[in-house]
């Protein structure tokens, strides 16, 4: 296959603004500003310039995806640096720690030069692969997508009859906890439910991704379900397991407003009003988890809440760089490759230790902080882990394309790749680990599904 020179050209545009960003903007406009007001200017106006060339790149149309995909990106590890250069200074920022002054200025400057290099190279990987794959659905597409409508509710109902059990009993065991002991014992109650269980109740939400896709005809039965949906894993934050529930509904989101049938304006309006109501709730979440009283005041500072809430993945990334080749081994990718087998039940323990290949872990110091996609890079490969970068980045954007393209053409697709694009959002902040077990099994019951509610058509056909 030839690759067309647009492929290449495009990202040779990109990291030629990026370097005139990152080498010229502070010795322009902030030669005296302190480090971290430099930082965080390059860094903003980087994910500025990312967001463009991924839109130009996808033949000017928002991939809703690779724009939350981006902006989380960023957020996560330059969250709390942001904060501080336009909105604080002080030790303690909305009650966590300001990490500029635990870390020396060296460690920090550091940290953000490898995981802004690493985010250019995982961000050019998307953009070959947009520039490679992107293409219009065709008609035919979408006359097959809607005669496999009635097929797919099936098999929707079938998820959600079979493995909604699962998640009610998990949330439910999670709010009693979260109410007699708090919120870290509701998260150790969980940990200590078998694996098999949990993926079992994570299921249940592949069956809501097909039901609000096999509704698109009914803009009534469309909206209901959407809406059932967000209340449903407002639940889960009320609680503080804001994970899961953010997730999902970002990608539900995604498939609601690309498949319902209302007008642009419409859609809008829905949107800002449903992101508002989100933020909202996020901050609400955060002041229930820590326990500590809330204001209306204080919910309403939406972007520095969400800076230091979700800004915190710089944490986990300085501390490799520290630890990791000095007093910690690098993992050599072993990273990567051992979590594949947690796709089998933990019988005899056999993937007991695992946990030594999360950042989180791996390292004591970021327990309670969370992990990070470029952390873990660097615990598997050391500096060169900005070079397999950019095969995140065509993963990522390979199952992007794969999804704007069959969201109105085969439901099967968008239901074998719902799950993966969840737990790729909390890969962010997480560990590659969050992605195996739901991908693999949903696959699995999946084509059982599908092929079970297809066997009496195929009879009949022989008939």
């Amino acid at each position: 296959m030839r690759i067309p020179f647009r492929v290449f050209s495009d990202i040779l545009v990109y990291f030629f603004f990026s370097a005139l960003i990152l080498l010229f903007v502070d010795e322009v406009f902030l030669k005296e500003a302190i480090f971290y007001k430099q930082i965080a200017v390059k860094t903003f106006f980087l994910m500025l310039l990312s967001l463009f060339v991924l839109y130009r790149a996808s033949r000017y149309r928002l991939d809703s995806y690779i724009s939350v995909f981006t902006v989380m990106l960023f957020v996560a590890h330059y969250g709390q640096i942001w904060y501080v250069a336009w909105f604080n200074e002080t030790d303690y920022l909305l009650g966590f720690t300001n990490i500029l002054n635990i870390f020396t200025p060296e460690n920090i400057i550091r940290s953000c030069n490898f995981s802004t290099i690493a985010i250019i190279f995982m961000i050019s990987g998307i953009i070959f692969i947009f520039n490679l794959n992107y293409r219009k659905t065709n008609t035919a597409e979408v006359d097959k997508f809607h005669c496999s409508l009635t097929l797919y509710k099936h098999v929707a109902w079938a998820f959600i009859f079979l493995f909604f059990p699962f998640q009610i009993y998990i949330l439910y065991l999670r709010y009693y906890t979260f109410n007699t002991a708090g919120y870290l014992a509701s998260v150790l109650s969980v940990s200590k439910v078998p694996g098999i269980l949990s993926a079992f109740g994570e299921l249940s939400s592949t069956g809501m991704a097909l039901l609000l896709v096999s509704y698109q005809n009914n803009i009534k039965k469309q909206s209901v379900c959407f809406l059932f949906l967000s209340i449903y894993f407002s639940v889960f934050m009320v609680i503080g397991w804001r994970n899961t529930a953010v997730t999902n509904l970002i990608i539900l989101g995604i498939i609601f407003f690309s498949t319902v049938k209302l007008s642009t304006c419409h859609k809008k309006v829905l949107g800002f009003v449903l992101i508002s109501l989100a933020v909202i709730a996020i901050n609400v979440s955060r002041e229930t988890r820590s326990g500590t009283s809330i204001s209306i005041g204080e919910i309403f500072r939406v972007i520095p809440l969400l800076l230091m809430d979700f800004g915190a993945a710089l944490y986990s990334l300085i501390e490799s760089l520290i630890h990791v080749g000095v007093t910690q081994p690098e993992w050599y990718g072993v990273g990567y490759v051992a979590h594949a087998i947690t796709i089998f039940p933990n019988i005899f323990g056999i993937y007991d230790g695992l946990t030594y290949y999360i950042v989180e872990h791996f390292l004591p110091e970021t327990i309670g902080k969370g992990g990070s996609i470029i952390a873990e890079l660097y615990c598997n490969f050391l500096y060169s882990g900005c070079l397999f970068a950019p095969f995140i980045g065509i993963l990522i954007g390979w199952v992007s394309c794969l999804f704007s393209r069959e969201l109105k053409g085969n439901p099967f697709i968008i239901a074998a790749l719902y799950p993966f694009m969840v737990s790729s959002l909390f890969w962010i902040r997480n560990s590659i680990s969050s992605v195996y077990r739901a991908t693999f099994w949903n696959l699995i019951v999946l084509i059982f599904l599908t092929y079970l509610f297809t066997l009496p058509k195929k009879r009949l056909g022989h008939k």
